[in-house]
C-alpha cells in the first residue's frame, strides 16, 4: 500500500493575487505565502500511462479554522449540489448573444460619457478612455 498523503507546504510567492482554495472553494487573500501541495493523478496517453500534476491549495481561512477534512466534505457536497443545479439548466436557458451583450456595454459607457459631457463631473471617463493627457 502506498502513502497517498499530500504534504501541504508553505511556499513564498511573488505573484500577489487571490488563489482558489481546494478545501473550502473560496480563495486566498493577496498574501506572500501560500499553503500548497502536489497531487499526482494517473492519466491515460496513447503511448502509455503517465501522470498529471495538480497543485492543491489551502487558504489561510481554512488553516485558521482547522477541521480540514470536514471542510473538504462540506465543499464536496456543495459541488455535487451545484452540479445537479447546473444539469437542471441544460436546454432551458435563452441567453442574449455576445453581440447583444457587447452593444449593451457600449450603450452603458456612451450614456456615462453623455452625462459626463453635460456635467463635466465624471473624471472616471479619463481612466476608461485611457486618456492620460487630461489631468484629474
Amino acid at each position: 500500500m502506498t502513502d497517498d498523503t499530500i504534504d501541504i507546504k508553505l511556499t513564498e510567492t511573488n505573484f500577489l493575487t487571490r488563489w482558489h482554495c481546494h478545501v473550502c472553494g473560496g480563495h486566498t487573500e493577496k498574501v506572500p505565502v501560500l499553503a500548497e501541495g502536489e497531487l499526482l493523478l494517473p492519466t491515460g496517453h496513447s503511448h502509455g500511462e503517465g501522470y498529471d500534476c495538480y497543485t492543491v491549495r489551502v487558504c489561510e481561512q481554512c488553516l485558521q479554522a482547522g477541521e480540514i477534512d470536514a471542510r473538504l466534505e462540506r465543499t464536496a457536497r456543495q459541488i455535487e449540489a451545484n452540479a445537479d443545479f447546473t444539469r437542471a439548466l441544460i436546454g432551458k436557458l435563452r441567453v442574449p448573444s455576445y453581440a447583444e451583450w457587447n452593444a449593451a456595454v457600449e450603450a452603458h459607457w456612451a450614456a456615462i460619457e453623455r452625462e459626463y459631457r453635460e456635467s463635466e463631473q465624471l473624471p472616471v471617463l479619463r481612466v476608461v478612455n485611457h486618456d492620460d493627457s487630461v489631468p484629474f
